[in-house]
């Protein structure tokens, strides 16, 4: 009886032993299991947050990058965005310039468990600054549509808006010369355009008519802006740390 008793308690314990060590190794698969439900790697769906401010458009990978894109409605405007699902746990948020992302991040949001139909990002109290509307910690559910549902989607439908005009005409008066040392010279002058243009958005800004330098170093750069409704905004932007200050002279 003493016997079987011994037996039984050490299969027992093997048992817990080997059930332990696959709850381990599973416990790192599992992130990256569920990462294979997300947009980037269901090409030809389509996505829907609950609010209904943001749309995803998956066509799978460009140049190794698992990026989607999409729309995210800022201030009444529909603003073309990349999305950068290869991080696994991170989601980076690309500007869309000429209809190509910039593969520069805007911002960076977080999503620890996707599944076949539906995910909920995290909006990352990381970053210095929230470009869309939406808050530090702040969830926002999606779900994928239904084939039915699915509507007809081309980034090249939206250019030649006031967004668009916007962030070109800030481009153009960057300051090159704030830039001169970085490799990714022209990317980052476009980011940078795109991120003012956001924070422009925010203090209802219309059509740009006017953009000019009004100082700038290596560090940081001033720009007076004049749009269609008669607003003159001055913009401050610190490029070391992605820092805009946006003052309206009245």
């Amino acid at each position: 009886m003493k016997r079987n008793a011994t037996i039984k308690a050490s299969i027992i314990k093997t048992v817990c032993s080997v059930l332990l060590v696959i709850s381990i190794l599973c416990l790192p698969s599992c992130p990256m299991r569920s990462y294979y439900e997300s947009p980037g790697q269901q090409p030809n769906t389509q996505w829907i947050s609950e609010d209904g401010r943001f749309f995803i458009d998956s066509k799978g990978t460009n140049e190794g990058y698992v990026i989607c894109y999409g729309i995210i409605e800022v201030k009444g405007q529909k603003i073309p965005i990349g999305l950068n699902f290869g991080g696994h746990t991170n989601i980076d948020l690309l500007g869309v310039f000429d209809e190509e992302w910039t593969k520069m991040s805007i911002e960076s949001w977080t999503c620890h468990k996707y599944y076949e139909n539906g995910f909920t990002v995290n909006v990352s109290d990381e970053n210095s600054e929230h470009y869309f509307e939406y808050e530090a910690g702040e969830k926002i559910k999606f779900r994928k549509l239904d084939e039915s549902e699915k509507v007809e989607f081309d980034i090249s439908n939206y250019s030649n808006t006031d967004y668009d005009n916007n962030i070109h005409m800030i481009a153009e008066a960057i300051p090159g010369d704030s830039y001169s040392n970085s490799e990714n010279k022209s990317i980052q002058i476009k980011t940078a355009a795109i991120r003012i243009e956001l924070k422009l958005l925010e203090n209802n800004v219309g059509r740009i008519k006017n953009v000019e330098k009004t100082a700038s170093n290596a560090y940081e750069f001033d720009l007076e802006v004049l749009d269609d409704k008669g607003q003159k905004f001055i913009v401050s932007y610190s490029i070391k740390d992605e820092c805009i200050l946006i003052f309206q002279n009245e």
